[in-house]
């Protein structure tokens, strides 16, 4: 049996059972908890045990597992790379579906699929297209194609979501540009700066999204949701690098049998390697 994902369309009702699973409301508690003033701990001898029991356990059974947060105590600021903006030539959606299953991947780190059926150029991506019109515009943006699609799709009652906001009034609509404009301008002013840079990653990397990335089954990344915005405009504006957090791993590049090299000392080798 193959295990190819392919492209899901989530339905409200999916983003209401995922927000309602117990499984989804210990996560929020542990995100709290986490980027509360108490921080969060686990001995690194017990989470290394964890990481291999979980890799070694997607060979039989799992198709997506372990949360981001577990990734991010364990491996920290060895999740955010500098990489050259032009190496991310794919981007995926953020839902899946795998054997009949309705993934969304934003809640799992280790993937067992093969995401190259799902992924697309990054030239198609939606956020790409607005960031070179509206700076080609000089960011006039009531004057943009793209702003007039959110105001038809508006009138004919086919709500747009953007960035977690149902672009449901005209005003919601100029918020998301003036935000995007806001964005733009940062950018041009500081460069691209990874949302760790100026605090500590247990507090910042959880309430900011970098540009996320998985890294595939053949070392290759590509683009996940997170961030898209930011990257569109990286990639309009023609940075050189850009700092991505790796959000997911195929469990093929931990896996081997003939390395006595555990899956977690494989990842760290992975994070150091410079593999792109």
């Amino acid at each position: 049996m193959n295990n190819f994902a392919r492209h899901y369309v989530a339905t409200d009702a999916d983003r209401r059972n995922r927000y309602q699973n117990p499984d989804f409301k210990i996560k929020k508690l542990l995100r709290k908890f986490q980027n509360s003033k108490f921080g969060f701990y686990c001995p690194k001898k017990v989470s290394a045990l964890f990481f291999n029991k979980a890799v070694r356990r997607m060979a039989d059974t799992r198709q997506f597992s372990l949360d981001p947060i577990f990734a991010r105590c364990l491996f920290g600021e060895k999740l955010i790379l500098s990489v050259p903006t032009q190496i991310i030539q794919r981007h995926t959606n953020p839902w899946l579906t795998l054997f009949g299953k309705n993934y969304c991947i934003q809640d799992y780190f280790l993937c067992d699929a093969q995401l190259d059926g799902v992924a697309g150029e990054i030239s198609n991506l939606f956020t790409i297209r607005e960031a070179e019109e509206l700076i080609a515009l000089g960011w006039d943006y009531r004057k943009a194609e793209c702003y007039q699609n959110y105001r038809i799709a508006l009138k004919a009652n086919k709500l747009i979501r953007r960035q977690n906001v149902l672009l449901d009034s005209i005003e919601k609509i100029d918020q998301y540009f003036e935000k995007f404009k806001a964005l733009h301008d940062s950018i041009k002013k500081h460069g691209l700066v990874s949302s760790n840079s100026n605090s500590s990653i247990k507090k910042s990397i959880l309430t900011q999204r970098n540009i996320g990335v998985a890294i595939d089954q053949n070392g290759t990344l590509i683009k996940l949701s997170n961030g898209k915005h930011r990257y569109a405009l990286a990639h309009a504006l023609n940075l050189p690098f850009i700092p991505v957090e790796i959000n997911m791993v195929h469990c093929g590049l931990l896996q081997d049998t003939d390395s006595c090299v555990d899956p977690y000392n494989k990842m760290y080798r992975l994070l150091d390697s410079g593999f792109w």
